[in-house]
């Protein structure tokens, strides 16, 4: 199991490693202060944790992986629908997502050749706040989900 979710990551950077990413704004959890950088270069990050606010502020583990999944970073969005696939760990109302990246990306050089960077060289901080407003988990499925695109527009 173990080599093929390597190779299905694999396959992934080579995939997404073509197209261009047209954005870039995160979110970090603790100041909650947005950090965007006017030209993005093609990332892809991998998700290793997703952490999910509930009304009352506190912050709960709904997905961890050792190894996360690859995303690029205009479409990390995605975890969310991922999520159901994964199992998730945590159950009950939550008002918001923070993924947790880990410390290496893949930045598109010349050619499309994927080079490996750490996020602190490209200015993406360790969380990323995805677009969800309210999402509910019961018996281990996301029943119902609200999210907002960068512009405030139902998706």
């Amino acid at each position: 199991m173990k080599h093929f979710m390597t190779m299905i990551q694999s396959i992934l950077v080579l995939v997404f490693g073509m197209t261009q990413v047209s954005f870039l704004s995160a979110e970090t959890l603790d100041s909650q202060q947005t950090a965007g950088v006017s030209h993005a270069p093609d990332t892809l990050v991998m998700v290793e944790k997703v952490i999910a606010i509930d009304a009352d502020g506190q912050a709960h583990t709904l997905y961890q992986e050792e190894e996360g999944r690859i995303y690029r970073l205009d479409n990390v969005n995605q975890v969310v629908h991922d999520l159901n696939a994964r199992g998730i760990k945590s159950k009950g109302n939550f008002h918001s997502l923070q993924a947790v990246l880990a410390q290496r990306v893949f930045v598109m050089g010349k050619n499309n050749q994927p080079y490996p960077a750490e996020r602190s060289e490209v200015g993406i901080p360790e969380t990323y706040r995805l677009a969800v407003e309210n999402l509910r988990v019961t018996k281990d499925r996301i029943t119902a989900i609200y999210t907002t695109n960068c512009n405030g527009l139902s998706i």
